[in-house]
């Protein structure tokens, strides 16, 4: 069954979900720092939630990177590898898969983190900082790995 608000798909013994996200950087100096979000279960991750109605991938990680950070002035750089999970919500088994997008900020933009979603934190880390301080380790590591990756070619920068 496909809600109209969002895309779970619910099987007699799992729901499967499917979001977007994005791995935001913006340059200072003429070094990227990384933005990270502080989550409900008091984690350091990324921007990222379910993909609403009918809407693209890359739309639905824009909205979620501005909705759960404030950060509203993107740019696409490059897609990422989708991260795929298990997780149990309310007793019941929940595959997910998130599609990464790696984006730049333009402007200044204030850090506003979405309280009421409970992300309680929004800060931007240099890409070794942002490496110590990311948990969910098995997924969020070698996405961010591969993102500082895709800034150091796309700007040919060395950090």
């Amino acid at each position: 069954m496909t809600n109209e608000h969002d895309l779970r798909i619910t099987l007699n013994f799992m729901k499967i979900e499917i979001s977007a996200g994005g791995v935001v950087f913006k340059l200072k100096n003429n070094k990227p720092l990384i933005l990270l979000i502080k989550d409900h279960n008091n984690k350091w991750t990324f921007p990222k939630g379910l993909i609403e109605d009918n809407d693209a991938k890359i739309a639905t990680a824009k909205r979620e990177i501005a909705e759960e950070a404030g950060v509203k002035k993107v740019s696409l750089i490059s897609s990422l590898s989708p991260v795929k999970y298990w997780y149990k919500w309310k007793g019941e088994l929940v595959k997910k898969t998130v599609y990464y997008y790696l984006f730049k900020a333009k402007g200044q933009e204030k850090l506003v983190p979405q309280e009421e979603e409970g992300i309680t934190e929004a800060k931007w880390f240099a890409p070794k900082k942002a490496i110590e301080t990311a948990n969910y380790k098995k997924t969020g590591h070698k996405l961010l790995k591969e993102a500082i990756g895709k800034i150091k070619s796309s700007l040919q920068l060395s950090f």
